[in-house]
């Protein structure tokens, strides 16, 4: 399959301003299942300087800076990919990963570096939530198949346009939240049963939806000998080749597709769109 993405982000400003630096999470991260055949990224006003990197968790970002005044910054982006088809359950995990009996425990796979994919807030009540799906199944897959389905069944998927992230305690406690919201309440719920996770922003298809596609976010489990396994909890799946991460991180806030100050008195309007077409 072969689908061509469209991402424009666009800020409006009342006033003038100087932009600063800025860092654009807008770069298809690298997987086995999907090739990147075309990628373009258009900035304008078009920045003085402009540089492809990698971050510390290996997050390939685009840095620019600018100079003069301006009342708008607008990013276009266009790629086109090709997937191809696979199951997310298709592995043999590590015999020393292990169900224990509060918590998986990584024997031997345990290193500084998985540890900071861990900590978590220690919230009692959502920590009881996960706890009783850890009681009541048997293995690693049989447990995140039940808690992302009652995730998905139990809580309200909502359009949530301000920036940030709900607390963890709030989106459970209201059953309620934007997918990035539920995906922020995932982490905690598998941290708390020993599970290294972390937060994914990025693309979506579902080529039942005919109206605009947005950008979507989902968590990632790391199980040895598996890798980093995928959840929806918006949709309850696990995630397939329809799923294309744009930055991943322990920290939701570093997934930020556009990370960046201004100089000047003046407020800023956020317009997004996303258009996933199949060619």
């Amino acid at each position: 399959m072969i689908l061509e993405i469209k991402h424009n982000t666009r800020y409006n400003y009342d006033n003038e301003v100087i932009l600063n630096p800025h860092t654009f999470y807008l770069a298809l991260q690298n997987r086995t299942y999907f090739q990147v055949l075309e990628f373009s990224i258009h900035i304008d006003p078009t920045p003085i300087g402009l540089s492809a990197l990698v971050n510390l968790e290996n997050t390939a970002y685009y840095q620019a800076w600018f100079n003069g005044h301006t009342s708008y910054l607008n990013i276009e982006i266009k790629s086109t990919i090709k997937t191809i088809e696979f199951n997310p359950l298709n592995f043999i995990y590590e015999s020393s990963f292990q169900k224990k009996s509060t918590y998986f425990d990584y024997g031997k796979f345990m290193n500084p570096l998985l540890k900071s994919y861990m900590n978590h807030l220690g919230l009692g009540e959502i920590k009881s939530y996960s706890s009783n799906f850890y009681q009541i199944t048997n293995d690693i897959v049989t447990f995140l198949n039940a808690i992302n389905e009652d995730v998905h069944r139990n809580w309200i998927h909502e359009i949530r346009m301000e920036d940030g992230f709900q607390s963890p305690y709030l989106t459970f406690t209201q059953r309620s939240g934007s997918c990035r919201d539920l995906a922020f309440m995932m982490m905690e719920m598998l941290k708390s049963v020993g599970l290294a996770t972390r937060f994914v922003s990025g693309y979506a298809f579902n080529p039942e939806l005919s109206e605009e596609h947005n950008l979507h976010a989902w968590v990632e489990v790391y199980i040895p000998g598996a890798g980093w396994v995928g959840l929806d909890p918006s949709l309850g799946l696990f995630t397939d080749y329809n799923y294309f991460p744009l930055a991943t991180s322990f920290d939701p806030v570093n997934t930020s597709p556009v990370i960046g100050t201004y100089g000047g008195f003046s407020s800023a309007e956020l317009v997004t769109f996303v258009d996933i077409q199949q060619k």
